[in-house]
Parts: structure tokens; sequence; C-alpha cells
């Protein structure tokens, strides 16, 4: 976990996360999952991004840019990502990066 997510903004983007219902869909599958489930459930939820923080760090807590996802397609997504950046991609053409568990 990195030091942006002890900061109080991610902290209030989590609990409005966790305040818009405590069932809702991953943003990437289609696995329901529940708020108050603790990490290590399997539907435990955390804070998934639609566009790479680190391509826009900007829209990191826009409301409009995070969603619900469940840990393997958090933990997928972030591994996409680096990979991709490990070939060179630019950071703007990669969506869906894990911000969160």
């Amino acid at each position: 976990m990195g030091a942006h997510h002890h900061t109080r903004q991610y902290q209030a983007c989590v609990r409005e996360l966790k305040a818009r219902g405590r069932y809702q869909q991953c943003i990437t599958c289609p696995k329901i999952l529940d708020a108050t489930a603790k990490r290590g459930h399997t539907q435990h939820m955390t804070l998934g991004h639609h566009i790479d923080v680190d391509a826009a760090p900007e829209l990191a807590y826009d409301p409009n840019n995070y969603g619900p996802q469940c840990e393997p397609c958090n933990a997928a997504g972030g591994a996409a990502i680096t990979n991709a950046k490990r070939r060179g991609q630019r950071a703007n053409d990669l969506t869906v990066s894990p911000d969160w568990t």
C-alpha cells in the first residue's frame, strides 16, 4: 500500500465509495462486492480507477474516475499496467489501475 493510501483525500474516497451502497458490482467483472467484507473475503471491495492514476494524477480523487473493484481484478490491472509501462507503452494509454486493498 502506497503512502497516498494514508492521505485524508484518499480515505475520503474510500468512505464515499462505500457510502454508494453495501452491495456493488466490480467495475471490471460481474462479481458483486460487499462494502462490509474484510480483506481476504471473496466479496471484499477495493477502490479501483478507470484511468491510471500515474497518467492523470489530477483525476485520482475524482468520483467519476473510481469505483468498486474486487481484489483479483485490482491486482491484475496493476500488473498489466506495470508490465505495459516496462514495455514502454505510454502511461496515458493505460486504464484500470489498482489503488488500494
